[in-house]
């Protein structure tokens, strides 16, 4: 299958599931596409792969490929803090046979938001549904929510919902629970909701205060990647050495998503009878060793080029041709990382980050 292939498929996977608002299968989307097994199967294995060649940052993971380790809260590696809340949270709400507080999950893309509420609807015994996107009115979120009215509705991006969106979100995790169709009015009081975002400042005031729980979200340790890293590689049968998991680790930008990227790069070149070293990994998954992506080296070098190596965002999306989103995301890390500031003006490159553009690409394959 080739790439152009995949990545039509991929985009059929993620119109399947929304339209059914995230509650698919397998066999749904067999249905959906018209589509056999096998090539569903080749999609599914190549999925977190072309999630990062496009970017995207809106889709849960496929069945296959849903952190089939994590079965309890002990199998989930790092956020430690979080991890200790909703444990309490979730072991309280399922005593009193009741839903858990509203849960925010507030993150960097890429860190396990999906994951963990994943987990939280696995330990309270409840069906998951996943909405990628805002629906698009109020009516087919009572349709999807009707499927599973004593589930865990899981709202992703949720910072992306508009003001009304989030008002009719905010009538859900109060009393009487209550969604106000066209047509009818309907209660979900069994419902458990949690919703993940990368801006929660983005949330109208109402909402943010409704939920209770706001797990503290952290950044990932060395330790923790490599052992995320070396569960990956485990997981694919593919080659594990002490140096393949430590190269890793600290090309995925302390982001499991990233990680795991580079994980279905090791497991191809094994696949296809490669050496599978640190560097075939890395230019096979065009990942940089210190992490950054093609994204953030054109990043980094459209700002370099510009005049006194400052711009605008609106500039920035003009030189790239990316959306203004793609832009937010690839500057989150360059600035954590002391290579590009934000002014009052816009962007600006840092020395640190003008010595990044001196050194220019890393990676070769031998």
């Amino acid at each position: 299958m080739t790439t152009a292939t995949a990545l039509n498929l991929h985009r059929m996977y993620l119109d399947s599931l929304n339209g059914r608002g995230g509650d698919s299968t397998v066999i749904d989307f067999a249905r959906f596409s018209g589509m056999d097994r096998e090539d569903i199967d080749a999609l599914l294995a190549r999925h977190a792969e072309l999630c990062v060649s496009i970017d995207c940052r809106t889709c849960p993971p496929p069945p296959s490929l849903a952190e089939p380790n994590i079965k309890g809260w002990g199998d989930f590696i790092g956020q430690a803090v979080a991890v200790r809340e909703l444990k309490v949270r979730v072991a309280s709400a399922v005593k009193r046979g009741a839903p858990a507080p509203p849960i925010l999950l507030a993150g960097p893309g890429g860190t396990g938001k999906t994951t963990m509420a994943r987990l939280v609807a696995d330990q309270m015994g409840k069906e998951l549904i996943v909405f990628t996107k805002p629906p698009a009115n109020t009516d087919d979120m009572i349709e999807a929510l009707w499927r599973h009215p004593h589930g865990v509705a899981f709202f992703d991006e949720v910072h992306l919902f508009t003001k009304r969106q989030q008002h009719d979100l905010m009538s859900l995790t109060e009393e009487p629970h209550v969604l106000r169709g066209r047509w009818n009015d309907a209660y979900f009081p069994d419902l458990t909701i949690v919703a993940a975002t990368t801006e929660p400042g983005a949330l109208v005031g109402p909402l943010l205060s409704r939920f209770e729980c706001k797990p503290v979200w952290g950044a990932y340790t060395t330790d923790e990647m490599e052992d995320i890293i070396l569960g990956m590689l485990s997981e694919m049968d593919a080659p594990i050495t002490k140096e393949l998991v430590h190269t890793l680790a600290a090309a995925s930008a302390d982001n499991p998503r990233q990680a795991r990227a580079l994980a279905v790069a090791a497991r191809d070149l094994n696949l296809a009878e490669e050496d599978v070293t640190g560097p075939a990994v890395l230019a096979l998954s065009r990942i940089q060793p210190d992490g950054l992506t093609a994204l953030h080296l054109d990043y980094l070098n459209a700002l370099a080029s510009q005049s006194g190596g400052s711009a605008g965002k609106e500039a920035l999306t003009t030189l790239l041709g990316l959306a203004p989103q793609q832009i937010k995301v690839a500057e989150q890390v360059l600035v954590s990382r002391g290579l590009v500031m934000l002014t009052g003006s816009g962007r600006r490159i840092t020395p640190a980050g003008r010595d990044r553009v001196a050194k220019g690409n890393l990676i070769t394959w031998q």
